[in-house]
């Protein structure tokens, strides 16, 4: 709660899986939560646009190796019904990456006011590392459909 006062972040976003405790409570705390379904559909999309952003430099990432870690480790591939899954190979976990690319959804299906982009600006650009070097990562994830870009490329700033 004290990050969504200090950053005036007043309602968040969860799946479908969201227990109705957890939607309560933060009603509760003066805090909305807007479930949205995540399926393979929306996961491909807000991968898609990840991957979209990032080829064509419009998205900076968080100085985090686990992120980048993660997004390295993503996959893509059919599942029986003809849907693409997108995931994390092996063992390996997309949590943070999943993060990332739920926010880049967000930012591209919702209208923001400019106060709650500066909030979330201001939320992403406390998130980074002072001086970071440069991100040293080819291909992010292998979306079909979308061409492969080496990012190794890309700045931190």
């Amino acid at each position: 709660m004290e990050i969504a006062k200090r950053y005036r972040i007043e309602a968040l976003r969860t799946d479908q899986f969201s227990s109705q405790a957890v939607l309560e409570g933060l009603a509760r705390r003066g805090l909305g939560c807007y479930p949205k379904p995540w399926d393979n559909h929306g996961k491909f999309q807000a991968f898609s646009r990840l991957k979209a952003g990032l080829a064509t430099r419009q998205v900076q990432l968080p100085d985090d190796d686990g992120l980048i870690q993660e997004l390295l480790t993503l996959e893509a591939r059919p599942t029986r019904s003809g849907a693409t899954f997108i995931g994390a190979s092996g063992g390996a976990k997309d949590d943070r990456a999943t993060v990332v690319a739920a926010l880049m959804d967000m930012t591209a299906t919702a209208t923001l006011s400019p106060a709650a982009a500066s909030n979330w600006r201001e939320l992403v650009t406390d998130m980074r590392s002072p001086g970071g070097a440069a991100t040293r990562f080819g291909d992010v994830t292998g979306i079909p459909g979308l061409p492969n870009f080496g990012l190794d490329h890309l700045d931190r700033h």
